[in-house]
Parts: C-alpha cells; structure tokens; sequence
C-alpha cells in the first residue's frame, strides 16, 4: 500500500501545577525516536509553582532538530480554554495531545503517524496505556472497552466516553470545520470523537490496542471521579451532580456541532438528551417541590426519567 507523505505534526503539551511531573512529560517528547523535525508547544495554565520554570530550563537547554514554543497564559482559564488556546497556536496538520504528567512511549508519536498514513481518512487516533501511580510504579494497562469502537452516529451520540482523552492525536480539520470547544466543563475528548464521528463515521476513528502512554493515575484526577466514589450520601450527590453538569456541557457541544454539519438526526436525539439531562439536574438543584418537578416532568413526556433519577437522588447508599 502506498503511503501519503508525512504530515506536519504539532505535539502541545499543556500543563498546570504538575512541577513533580512536567520533566519527565516535557523530555518524554523530545526524546520521540523516527520522527521528523515537529513542532512542540509547552503551555502552562498560570501555575502557581515551577511548572513553567521548569519547561524554561528543559527549553534552553535544548539543542535538537524540534521547534520548541513556550506559553504561559497570563491567568488561569481552566482545561477547554487552554486546549482552545494552544491548538490556535498550533501550525501541524496533525495536533498530538499530551498532558504535562504523563510519559509518552519512545515511539508513540511516530506510531500515531504510521496510522494517519496507512488509513487516509483518519480523523483521530487514541491507543490504550500503561497506567502509573504519583510515583511513577505501574500498576497495569488500560484500553477503551471494544464494544464501544465501530458505533454507528445515533450510538456515538448515546456515548459520553469511549476512549481515554491523553493518548488522542486529531486532524486539524476537526477544529477548522467545528471551531473551539464551547463550554468550559465539557470534556474534549468526549468531544473530539464525537467530532470526528459526525465528519468521517467509525472508519475515521482509529484504535492502536498498544500503551503509547504512561498515564498518571491520581487519587483526586479529574479522571478518577468513576473510580473514587465517595462513601457520604451528599458527597455522592454531588458527585451525581458534577457528572450530570459534566454530560450537559458535552451534549450542548455536541448538539451546536450537529447543527453546524446539518445533521437533523442527530440534532433531534441531542435535543431529546438536553431536556433529560436538565430534568435531571433540576431535581439536584431546584428548590421545587417535587410534585411540582413531577409534574413538569410528564408534561415532558419524561416521568419515568424523573422517577429513576428521583428514586437514585433518595437512595440510601
């Protein structure tokens, strides 16, 4: 098979208050075996400790073939502000996403490459890991559940997460056609797939079942909230809540992306999906009797949503 020639690749790394973490991130990419000349974009969120001094030092030190762009945001905006950022900065066709406490595997720049050309269509690419504790001890690999590959559009749009977010490299066309993520709690990478579903279909998604990634696994991650479920029932509330605030901002992300492509389907399914998740919400935060929350709720045509997330809301864990 003949290969399409190497694209430009951008690999930005963003960053903040990991200064126990950001070398080993920072030197992980520049050490990338069978690669040609990248460029590389360290961005801090505004630390308040030595992340950024310390991706400064790694800088000037540097004497290799790589293009080496630092940013530092004046104040910190929070995770989709500075992804938006920093992919605005970017130049490559090919944009690898790195987080500034992971290690990426010697090769796993070139591998994502070696995809991108061997199925043309490619819109993104994601991998499985190697998991790790704040120390540094592996503790294991983790991989996307297969059932969730191959989805048709209508099951993608039921998906919130189907891959892990720190392995994913996109085409910059994902952001020339859909722009910047919206709304700041969404996360990108329930984001990015969905993107990529909606322009290219399941062949667009590419799946390496190898660890490419050295994943940092933190007791209070963002990534961490499914695995550390709190014992306290309010604690768990809200936790409930963060999730379902979380899958709104997503859905909303998604549904003005449908819009923009025209896809009345699958605009007509989010629409749907909005006014459950805020139904849901509501018995969190309204101060609404919930006869009356009830009532709205069948007037929806959604009092069975109401009854099991009403009943989940009351359960004794």
């Amino acid at each position: 098979m003949m290969q399409s020639p190497t694209p430009n690749v951008s690999v930005v790394l963003i960053a903040y208050n990991q200064a126990a973490f950001i070398r080993s991130a920072c030197e992980s990419i520049l050490l990338q075996t069978q690669v040609e000349p990248m460029e590389i974009i360290w961005s801090d969120d505004a630390s308040n400790d030595d992340t950024f001094a310390i991706m400064q030092s790694i800088e000037q030190a540097y004497t290799g073939q790589h293009t080496i762009v630092l940013n530092r945001m004046p104040h910190n905006v929070g995770l989709i502000a500075h992804i938006n950022h920093v992919v605005r900065m970017s130049t490559g066709d090919i944009i690898v996403y790195a987080a500034g406490d992971d290690i990426a595997q010697p090769n796993r720049i070139s591998k994502l490459l070696n995809l991108f050309q061997q199925h043309p269509h490619t819109l993104l690419v994601h991998s499985a890991v190697q998991e790790m504790d704040v120390d540094g001890v592996l503790l294991g690999l983790a991989a996307p559940a297969q059932e969730k590959n191959n989805l048709n559009d209508i099951q993608a749009a039921r998906r919130y997460s189907w891959l892990i977010g720190a392995t994913c490299a996109w085409q910059r066309t994902l952001w020339q056609v859909f722009g910047d993520i919206q709304y700041a709690r969404a996360y990108e990478d329930m984001v990015m797939a969905f993107r990529a579903q909606l322009l290219g279909g399941p062949q667009s998604i590419v799946y390496a079942d190898q660890p490419m990634v050295l994943y940092r696994v933190h007791t209070q991650g963002l990534s961490q909230a499914g695995r550390n479920k709190p014992n306290d029932r309010t604690q768990k509330r809200l936790l409930d809540l963060k999730n379902t605030r979380i899958r709104m901002a997503v859905c909303q992300q998604r549904l003005q992306d449908a819009r923009r492509v025209e896809r009345n389907d699958i605009v007509a399914y989010l629409t749907r999906e909005k006014s459950r998740l805020e139904l849901i919400e509501s018995i969190y935060t309204s101060e609404m009797p919930w006869y009356k929350l009830l009532g709205r709720a069948i007037q929806q045509k959604r009092g069975l949503t109401f009854a099991l997330a009403y009943i989940k809301y009351w359960k004794i864990f």
